[in-house]
């Protein structure tokens, strides 16, 4: 994390960076249970976090509906596409060649990655795959590496105050961000 926000400073990378943590909700007992075991574990990696709960996590958010969070405050927000071609710029400025719209359809690991694509193979010592996790032309090299997860991602207007996103009926993944 602290490599990659070094790396949008150093060069200047426009990706709407903002740093003011994060706040997962929990609705249920086992799910204040889960938070508090995501605490420790947070906590035994060296990382400060809190465990705000009932009363002081009302206090914080202005709603008694959720019984405990857990703010972390290394966690941040940023336009993941604005990033990419931010990268994209700065390791093309490097001498890195990176390829686009150019489906893989196997990959065959050894000392020198090979990777046939449509209209060719390429090979290479390191290779950076960005895809989503419904490649199906790569389904058996992912089968035991990635797994679909649902994400959401909310927008308002931009404001110079950090606050609470209020998550619409139905969303049940607990999270808020600030």
């Amino acid at each position: 994390y602290q490599l990659l926000v070094q790396t949008i400073r150093e060069h200047a990378i426009a990706c709407e960076l903002q740093e003011g943590g994060a706040l997962l909700l929990a609705k249920t007992a086992s799910e204040t249970r889960s938070l508090a075991e995501h605490a420790r574990a947070y906590r035994q990696t060296g990382k400060s976090v809190q465990l705000w709960e009932d009363a002081e996590l009302a206090a914080k958010i202005k709603t008694d509906f959720y019984p405990a969070g857990l703010f972390l405050p290394h966690w941040s927000l940023l336009h993941p596409g604005k990033l990419m071609r931010g990268l994209k710029t700065v390791v093309e400025s490097l001498g890195v060649v990176v390829y686009e719209r150019t489906p893989v359809q196997r990959i065959r690991q050894g000392k020198i990655i090979e990777l046939t694509c449509g209209s060719g193979q390429a090979r290479a010592a390191a290779v950076i795959l960005a895809t989503n996790a419904y490649s199906r032309h790569l389904h058996e090299y992912f089968r035991d590496k990635v797994f679909p997860k649902r994400a959401q991602m909310y927008a308002t207007e931009p404001s110079s105050e950090p606050r609470m996103m209020e998550m619409p009926t139905g969303c049940d993944d607990g999270n808020a961000y600030f």
